[in-house]
């Protein structure tokens, strides 16, 4: 072996033992797939998660409400905490089912205006009532949620421009 190939074989074997060490890092520790949930202040995980699979739009399959409740039910803690310190006027796209919209409503100081796209024939706005259980209290307690109704790929939107100071796009 040469003074060239020697000097380069230790060369390769210190590089290889840092890339070694690096790849010893594990992917979830660098990208957290799973982050802490923004929990309103006080609230524990369970607590949050019992208020919202409470939530049920009238005429909507139980089942399958408590189903999306489960499964996306981080989703909708992190999309909260995106807005939990915002206050003013928001607008909600795509409200339906709800889960989001009680979230901001219990939990955050925005005043939500909604809207959804179900078809042509219902017309400029829809109403749903939503039953639920008052956080805190386990009472039973039913609203009646208005929502804009407009299709956003083909309409222009029934608001003026920069009514709201935060926009969810669900």
């Amino acid at each position: 072996m040469t003074r060239y190939s020697n000097a380069f074989s230790k060369l390769f074997d210190r590089f290889s033992r840092k890339a070694q060490k690096s790849l010893d890092i594990k992917p979830h520790e660098l990208f957290p797939l799973n982050p802490e949930l923004p929990l309103p202040a006080g609230i524990s995980e369970n607590e949050l998660f019992d208020f919202l699979k409470s939530v049920l739009v009238e005429d909507a399959p139980p089942q399958e409400m408590a189903n999306y409740c489960q499964y996306d039910f981080r989703r909708f803690v992190y999309t909260y905490g995106l807005a939990r310190d915002l206050a003013g006027k928001g607008l909600e796209l795509g409200s339906n089912p709800y889960f989001t919209t009680m979230l901001l409503k219990e939990f955050t100081q925005i005043d939500l205006s909604l809207a959804n796209y179900f078809n042509s024939e219902l017309g400029s706005t829809v109403e749903r009532g939503v039953s639920y259980q008052k956080f805190g209290s386990k009472e039973n307690l039913s609203i009646k949620l208005k929502s804009s109704q407009f299709n956003i790929e083909e309409e222009k939107f029934p608001f003026a421009d920069k009514e709201f100071n935060v926009v969810f796009f669900l």
